[in-house]
């Protein structure tokens, strides 16, 4: 009988049972990428990771993440929650004010801070690759139909359903009013067959209108074909957001710009995310996406030899 540790804790929340779940399985060097697929279905949470040892000599840590049906290679709360765990397990050193860890993924080398008053972390922030732009999804009226709401709320926006990337590709679809964004009702089959050879895999519906009067966008997220119908909180499509948010002039453009972006509410997973984007010649230079994070559980996995 193999036995390894695992976590759960809840990403983009400072309150427990909010936010994003996280499994978290740490030293998991002797676990087969078929094991580790099978613990995700098991977890039956948006991702699992698996925490190992680095094959790239700048990294601290290389990890695998896993939605219950898939690999994927890079995703955002998996990786936020992550260094989290590692680092509250004392597998890398805390320091004050900032504890810097560098993780390996499948996208490369994504460093993560840590933010540390008194021994404790606060807040946990990653760097983001900087955007790229890709296809536009010109159909709206089977978009609208798949997401459960009515086209002229896309329509009324004046602004395209585009796909941008900072690791992951997500379709961004702009929506008119918070109303048609909390009554969508997603079909998972339209969905799944409407992006079947699209670009993007994960669909994301935004509003300017918000539930909370210091957040700037009320998203949600559908990524049926990965096994998640809908993910409370997807780090990954933050820095994309706050991304699309600024080429289309919807935010002030500074060297800075904070973007508070609320989601999970629609499934009684409140969660917000806090993006920064760095602005130098009128192009993003860089992408932050972070969130508070808090411990929820901890166990042993129990792996029988065949």
């Amino acid at each position: 009988m193999r036995k390894y540790r695992f976590f759960q804790c809840d990403v983009f929340t400072s309150t427990p049972f909010g936010g994003n779940p996280l499994a978290v399985v740490t030293e998991a060097q002797n676990i087969s990428p078929i094991e580790m697929a099978k613990i995700a279905r098991e977890m039956n949470l948006s991702e699992t990771t698996f925490v190992l040892s680095p094959s790239d000599p700048n990294a601290d840590f290389k990890i695998r993440i896993f939605t219950p049906t898939t690999e994927i290679p890079f995703a955002g709360h998996p990786t936020l929650g992550t260094a989290f765990v590692i680092a509250e397990e004392g597998l890398t050193d805390l320091r004050e004010p900032k504890t810097q860890i560098k993780l390996e993924l499948n996208i490369g080398v994504i460093p993560v801070t840590l933010f540390v008053k008194n021994g404790v972390i606060d807040f946990v922030q990653m760097t983001q690759h900087t955007p790229t732009f890709g296809e536009k999804f010109e159909d709206i009226s089977t978009l609208a139909k798949a997401m459960g709401i009515k086209e002229k709320e896309i329509l009324q926006t004046e602004l395209p359903a585009e796909v941008v990337s900072c690791g992951l590709p997500v379709l961004i679809v702009p929506v008119k009013s918070l109303q048609a964004i909390q009554e969508a009702k997603p079909n998972a089959e339209l969905i799944d067959g409407m992006l079947k050879n699209f670009e993007s895999k994960l669909l994301m519906p935004f509003s300017l209108e918000t539930l909370n009067t210091e957040s700037h966008v009320h998203s949600r997220l559908f990524a049926p074909s990965l096994g998640i119908i809908e993910d409370p909180a997807p780090g990954s499509a933050g820095g994309p957001i706050g991304c699309y948010l600024l080429k289309h002039k919807l935010m002030d453009v500074k060297q800075t710009v904070s973007i508070i972006n609320e989601m999970g509410f629609e499934i009684e997973r409140p969660s917000i995310i806090h993006i920064e984007i760095d602005i130098g010649n009128n192009e993003i230079i860089g992408v932050r996406v972070g969130g508070y994070v808090t411990m929820i559980a901890e166990g042993r996995l129990l792996i029988k030899e065949t």
